[in-house]
C-alpha cells in the first residue's frame, strides 16, 4: 500500500506502535496540530485516541472521504466509539479494543476460576474486578455502530523494534513478522518467560503463578516503559530463552503487544482467551486449538504445551504465524478499500 499521495495525520507525538503501522501496514503518519489543519488541506486518514480533538476538521470534510484509526489505552468507553457515527465524512474506522462480541463474561470461565482456587471467592480484588467489568459491559451493551469498522491490533511497540535492531539488521520498512524465527538459534534454557509490569489483580495472579515454577524466567516491575528508547536487548534476550511467552492481560483488556512480539521471535504466546476483565477473545487458541485444551486458562495451556516436543511447538508457532499473517492481509485490504477515492 503506497504511503503517498495519501495524507495520514495524527496529533500523537508518542505513538508507540508507529513502527508496526509502517512495517506491517505500510502506513506513515505525520504529526500535526489539529488547529493547524485548514479546510483546503486534503486528508485521507487520521489516527487519534480522541475524536473530539478533530471535530472542527471532521465537520467540513466531504461525506465518506476519509478513514479513522482510533487508538487508545484499553479504551472501552461507549461514548468514544459512538462518536464515530457523528461524522458523515468517516468512510471506515479501524479501532483498537473494538468490541466484537456480546458483553458477557462466560459463566464457564468464572466457574473454572472458582474451582481452581476456592478461597478466591473471599478475595475483594475479584469482586472489584467483576464490578468494573460489569460497568464497562453495561456501557457498550447496546452500542450498534453504523460506521463500518474493523478491529485494529496493538501490534508491537517501538521499543521492541529498537531492541530487535540490536540483534539483527533491518531494512527501513521491513516486516518483523516476515523475519519470524530467522537468525535466532539461541539455546532455550527455560520453559516460559515474561518481562513487564505487574498491572491489575488478575495479571498479578498469573505472574505469581508462573513465578513459582522452577523452569520459568519471570521479571516483573511496578511500571514498564514500553514507549521509552532502549539501549539494550534485555527484553528480547529474555524472550529468546524459551518457546513460550506469557502474555497476561492488561488492566482491562486481554490484548497485549507481547502477542505480536512473541510471534516476531518465533515463540508461542500464552494469552487469556477471556478473563474476568474482558469477554473479548483476542487469542488464536480458541479459534484453532481451543478444543484441544481441556483447561483453556493460561495455566492450563502452559501445562499442556510444556509436555510437547520442541518440534511440535515449532510447528504450532508457524501455524499461529500463518493465521496472523492472513489476518494482517485482510486488514491491509480493508485499509486499501477505505483509502480509495
Amino acid at each position: 500500500m503506497p504511503n503517498r499521495p495519501y495524507m495520514f495525520i495524527t496529533e500523537k507525538t508518542d505513538f508507540i506502535e508507529s513502527e508496526f503501522f509502517r512495517r506491517e501496514l505500510g502506513i506513515v503518519f505525520q504529526t500535526r496540530n489539529p488547529e493547524e489543519i485548514s479546510e483546503k488541506d486534503e486528508i485521507h486518514a487520521i489516527l487519534t485516541s480522541d475524536l473530539n480533538l478533530w471535530q472542527q476538521t471532521l465537520r467540513y470534510r466531504k461525506p465518506k472521504s476519509l478513514a479513522i484509526f482510533l487508538t487508545g489505552n484499553e479504551n472501552y468507553h461507549a461514548k468514544t466509539f459512538a462518536l464515530l457515527d457523528e461524522f458523515p465524512c468517516i468512510k471506515f474506522a479501524f479501532v483498537q479494543y473494538l468490541t466484537e462480541s456480546q458483553p458477557r463474561i462466560p459463566f464457564k470461565y468464572l466457574l473454572s476460576v472458582f474451582l481452581s482456587e476456592k478461597k478466591i471467592i473471599f478475595r475483594r480484588e475479584l469482586w472489584g474486578a467483576l464490578r468494573r467489568a460489569r460497568s464497562v459491559q453495561r456501557g457498550i451493551k447496546g452500542l450498534k455502530l453504523i460506521t463500518p469498522t474493523k478491529f485494529l491490533p496493538l501490534g508491537y511497540t517501538n521499543r521492541f523494534v529498537d531492541e530487535f535492531k540490536l540483534k539483527i539488521e533491518l531494512k527501513p520498512n521491513e516486516s518483523l513478522l516476515g523475519r519470524m524465527g530467522s537468525g535466532f538459534d539461541i539455546d532455550r534454557i527455560c520453559s516460559v518467560v515474561f518481562m513487564g509490569q505487574r498491572g491489575s489483580w488478575y495479571r498479578r495472579r498469573l505472574i505469581n503463578y508462573f513465578t513459582k515454577l522452577p523452569e520459568s524466567r519471570i521479571m516483573s516491575y511496578a511500571g514498564w516503559g514500553g514507549n521509552s528508547k532502549s539501549e539494550s536487548s534485555t527484553y528480547i534476550d529474555l524472550l529468546l530463552k524459551s518457546h513460550l511467552v506469557l502474555c497476561p492481560p492488561g488492566n482491562l483488556s486481554n490484548e497485549t503487544p507481547r502477542y505480536y512480539e512473541a510471534m516476531a521471535l518465533g515463540k508461542i504466546p500464552i494469552i487469556s482467551s477471556v478473563s474476568v476483565q474482558d469477554w473479548n477473545d483476542f487469542s488464536y487458541w480458541t479459534t484453532k486449538y481451543g478444543r484441544k485444551f481441556k483447561d483453556k486458562s493460561p495455566q492450563g495451556v502452559y501445562q499442556t504445551l510444556s509436555q510437547y516436543s520442541s518440534t511440535k511447538m515449532e510447528i504450532i508457532s508457524q501455524e499461529i504465524f500463518k493465521y496472523e499473517k492472513s489476518k494482517l492481509e485482510e486488514l491491509r485490504s480493508a485499509i486499501d478499500y477505505a483509502l480509495k477515492e
